[in-house]
């Protein structure tokens, strides 16, 4: 599945240039987020665009799902993201 996001951000595009240019960057905000692991598949920055290609796992809280499904799901779901930010 496909998804596009257009976001804004308060700052100048070279402080965030900088910030999200970073490998750590995208570890901490998942674990921030409550991933429970980490893996950082692929990390390119160029002056145009930053590719970014992970996966995370993240706890599933059963009692937050319907009924029918808890037997279905675990306790964890690996997530697997491919980010592209451009300039």
């Amino acid at each position: 599945m496909d998804f596009t996001l257009t976001q804004y951000f308060p700052t100048g595009l070279d402080r965030l240039w900088a910030a999200f240019g970073r490998p750590e960057y995208p570890q901490r905000k998942y674990r921030a987020l409550g991933a429970t692991a980490f893996r950082l598949q692929r990390f390119l920055v160029t002056a145009q665009t930053i590719d970014v290609e992970l996966e995370r796992d993240v706890p599933v809280d059963p009692s937050r799902l319907p009924p029918w499904v808890r037997g279905v799901v675990g306790g964890t779901q690996i997530l697997r993201h491919r980010t592209r930010w451009q300039r």
